[in-house]
Formats: structure tokens, C-alpha cells, sequence
């Protein structure tokens, strides 16, 4: 073998041994906590970290405290694999904090893979208040806007909330994405013809998609048609999701 070929197993050596060094420090790490889990030193619940992000200075820290229950905090989430587009410049001016920028990782990285049926992956969110959801789901749709896909649904309770999911788009430096209020529009205009939608964020409540698949019901198919494509679907309310996909029959 040749110098350049013995350097090149060398290296390749060394980096095997690290990825198996760590792998075993992770695992000794878990059995640890499990074991303290099971024998009642650990309390039901524990401080949160981003696992995957910890150490990383780049990444701001989270103000406020974030918690899980110790069964949770015990299992390692798996690696990130996914590298984000948004500007460096959101993330180096704290604009995303640590625990936000997981979910985006993580929302994004399941975005780019796809189910059996060929749709694309999604991702749920169940973070509590003070995690900062407006902002998160604002920057998975910059990244998703970022990588070409300019079209976007954020559904709410309210109408009203529409200026707070402004101010979370201008918070993260995407204030240029245009965010249309559905409300604005009659539910038998045809969206797909007008050239001011071919791209944004559309927003609307889940009153209006009650409402429209009343109107599909009794007239035929309506505003969902205009703004079919590729999309990032935000509901906030869990519980009022069957709503949302009542439309997609």
C-alpha cells in the first residue's frame, strides 16, 4: 500500500474508534440514569436539554426552564442528520433559541424522507407554553421556504393571531414572506389564478376549514384547490387536527 493509502486507513481507524468510544459512553450513560430511575434517586421530572445540540456555543440557550418527566429524559433522541438553510445571522443573534431550533432540526429531517404512499413526512409538535411554538413553527417554514417550497398553511383559533404569527415570522428574519389572511377571500374564489398567491403563507382558522368543507359538501370542491402543493400544515390545536383533514378526503 502507499503512503497516501495507509494515512487513509489510519484516519479511517481513528474515527471508528471514536464513533464506538462515544457510543459507548452513551450507552454506559443511559444504563446509569436507568438504573438511578429505578432505584427512586431521580424525581418524576427533569430539566430539559436538547441532546443532540448540548455544548454547542452557537446555539443559544433557552430563558426559561423547560422540563420532562425522567422516563422521557431518559431516552436519547436520535442523531441529527438534517443541515439547516436558515441565515446564520438568525441563529448567531439568538433570534431561535437551542430547544426551538431541535424541533426545526428534527421537523425539517423528517421532511426530507417520505411515507410508503409517496406523501412526505410530517411532524408533531406537543411542546407546552414558553417553548416558543410560534417562533418554531415559523422557522420550520423559512427552512421549508428556503429549499423551494413556497407554499405554506398555518391554521389557528383565531383570526386574531394572525399578527402574532407576523411578528414570529419577523422575529426570525422571514418577515419577507408574505403571510395571506384566507378570511380576506370568498369561499367560492378560485385561488389558484391570482398571481399574489403563488406563494406565501396562507392563514386561516379551523372555523373557515369547518366551513369550507361545508361548502365542498354541498357545492363542490372550493378554496383548498387554489392553494394545493407541497406544505407545511401548522394546527395549533391538537384536538381540532380531524378537522383539517376532513379537507383532505
Amino acid at each position: 500500500p502507499t503512503q497516501v493509502e495507509l494515512r487513509k486507513a489510519r484516519q479511517e481507524k481513528t474515527e471508528a474508534d471514536k464513533k464506538t468510544a462515544a457510543e459507548q459512553a452513551e450507552f454506559q450513560e443511559d444504563e446509569e440514569m436507568g438504573e438511578a430511575y429505578n432505584s427512586g434517586e431521580t424525581s418524576a421530572f427533569c430539566d430539559y436539554v436538547p441532546y443532540r445540540l448540548a455544548g454547542n456555543k452557537a446555539f443559544l440557550e433557552h430563558p426559561d426552564p423547560v422540563t420532562e418527566t425522567s422516563v422521557l429524559g431518559a431516552i436519547r433522541p436520535p442523531p441529527i442528520t438534517h443541515k439547516i438553510i436558515i441565515p446564520r445571522g438568525t441563529i448567531q443573534e439568538g433570534r431561535l433559541t437551542n430547544v426551538q431550533l431541535e424541533s426545526i432540526f428534527y421537523a425539517c429531517q423528517q421532511h426530507e424522507k417520505f411515507l410508503p404512499d409517496k406523501r412526505r413526512r410530517g411532524f408533531y409538535m406537543g411542546d407546552g407554553p414558553g417553548v416558543g411554538k410560534g417562533r418554531q413553527v415559523a422557522g420550520i417554514m423559512f427552512e421549508n421556504f428556503l429549499r423551494g417550497r413556497k407554499k405554506a398553511i398555518w391554521v389557528s383559533v383565531s383570526t386574531d393571531l394572525k399578527d402574532d404569527a407576523k411578528r414570529d415570522l419577523m422575529d426570525i428574519g422571514a418577515g419577507a414572506i408574505t403571510l395571506h389572511n384566507l378570511k380576506d377571500y370568498k369561499m367560492e374564489q378560485k385561488l389558484s389564478g391570482i398571481k399574489k398567491l403563488e406563494s406565501g403563507i396562507f392563514f386561516c382558522t379551523y372555523a373557515m376549514l369547518v366551513g369550507e368543507q361545508k361548502e365542498k359538501t354541498e357545492k363542490g370542491p372550493k378554496k383548498e384547490k387554489g392553494v394545493k402543493e407541497e406544505k407545511v400544515v401548522k394546527p395549533e390545536d391538537p384536538n381540532k387536527v380531524s378537522r383539517l383533514n376532513q379537507l383532505k378526503e
